[in-house]
């Protein structure tokens, strides 16, 4: 996928400026496949607008260190030192680098902090809990002394909460603040959110939810049915061929024609 990084660029600029911004505290990070893609856009077009900011706070990550040594006792100046062979650990190290001697940016290096939310396949605190409910043996490959700070330790009082990718919601339901503002990219998320705090009567909402859970429980039969379809008509939305109403109303007369089928 190519990065349109001028586009986020303008983007950033104009918000920047609309709202009169004079300090970011950049902590978002998308893993995956494509994490050095990611972390990279996304610091390069705030880094780019630096110029009509007074602060830039980056939050790091121990990753920068390689993981693939022994970190024993690591020193701040190790910093660069190793190069990381994990695209999230490179793509965090870039950004550290290029914000080394900038007065305008703090760049913070946090690791070892847990709390609710966490992917419990990858986090020990996380994976330890889970094995033990379940009654599973806790592995540890090695012996090691390692501090972990609870995410809610972490953060500062504060009079309002501000997430704009909010996602599951884990630290904000954790939090509970008074004052919060909360957005998201996926407007189907935002919107969900909103039906709950509207819905009076919980019964048409749980009604909704379980009628979801039915419908996701097929979509195995639904996939032996329209497979290629599907798969051709998201090629044709991916590359801007068909616009999303129309995705969805193609799909939907799918659906209506073999309904018989489910």
């Amino acid at each position: 996928m190519a990065i349109n990084l001028q586009k986020e660029i303008i983007s950033r600029n104009e918000y920047i400026i609309k709202n009169k911004i004079k300090v970011v505290i950049h902590t978002a990070v998308k893993g995956g496949d494509l994490a050095l893609e990611n972390i990279l856009r996304m610091f390069m077009s705030i880094y780019n607008n630096l110029y009509l900011l007074d602060k830039f706070i980056n939050f790091g990550s121990g990753a920068e260190y390689a993981k693939t040594r022994d970190l024993k006792k690591v020193e701040e100046t190790e910093l660069g030192k190793f190069i990381p062979e994990d695209n999230y650990g490179l793509g965090k190290l870039i950004c550290s680098q290029l914000s080394k001697n900038n007065k305008k940016i703090i760049n913070l290096l946090p690791f070892g902090i847990f709390g609710p939310g966490e992917d419990y396949r990858f986090k020990f605190i996380a994976n330890s809990i889970v094995k033990h409910l379940f009654g599973l043996p806790i592995k540890i490959k090695q012996n090691v002394i390692f501090d972990y700070l609870y995410i809610k330790d972490l953060i500062p009082e504060f009079d309002r909460y501000v997430e704009p990718f909010f996602g599951g919601g884990a630290v904000f339901f954790q939090l509970k603040p008074k004052k919060a503002i909360i957005n998201d990219t996926c407007e189907e998320l935002i919107d969900f959110y909103k039906f709950i705090k509207g819905q009076e009567n919980k019964s048409e909402f749980k009604k909704a939810l379980y009628d979801y859970v039915d419908n996701w429980e097929k979509i195995p039969e639904y996939i032996d049915v329209f497979e290629d379809k599907i798969i051709k008509l998201y090629e044709d939305f991916k590359n801007d061929k068909i616009t999303k109403a129309e995705l969805e109303y193609i799909v939907h007369e799918y659906f209506k024609a073999e309904e018989k089928k489910f």
